[in-house]
């Protein structure tokens, strides 16, 4: 994918609990070369506070949460799955861990 990548001004433990990234240091990262690490793990631990989403959604483009958002088994649960599904237009079945209600 080669949409756009904002480099932020801000460290990204500004932007992000470091609580997020409790195994590494955040500031470390590199918002380009890591976002296969960075994407999953806001998505999967934003504890829904919106501004962990808004804050991502200003380093990276739509196309490439979504894409992340379906692809990674991180992402647990199915109130956060919703939450994200609705959030960026995506179907909540199609996320790896989904569970239907039917299956519970």
């Amino acid at each position: 994918m080669e949409e756009k990548i904002n480099i932020p001004d801000l460290k990204l433990s500004q932007l992000f609990r470091k609580g997020i990234f409790w195994d590494v240091d955040i500031d470390l990262l590199d918002v380009k070369r890591d976002a296969y690490f960075i994407i999953p793990r806001v998505l999967n631990r934003f504890m829904f506070h919106e501004v962990f989403l808004e804050n991502l959604e200003r380093i990276y483009p739509r196309d490439l949460i979504c894409y992340y958002a379906l692809n990674s088994g991180e992402i647990r649960g199915n109130e956060k799955i919703e939450f994200l599904a609705k959030r960026y237009g995506l179907r909540q079945q199609d996320f790896l861990n989904y569970i239907p209600p039917e299956m519970m």
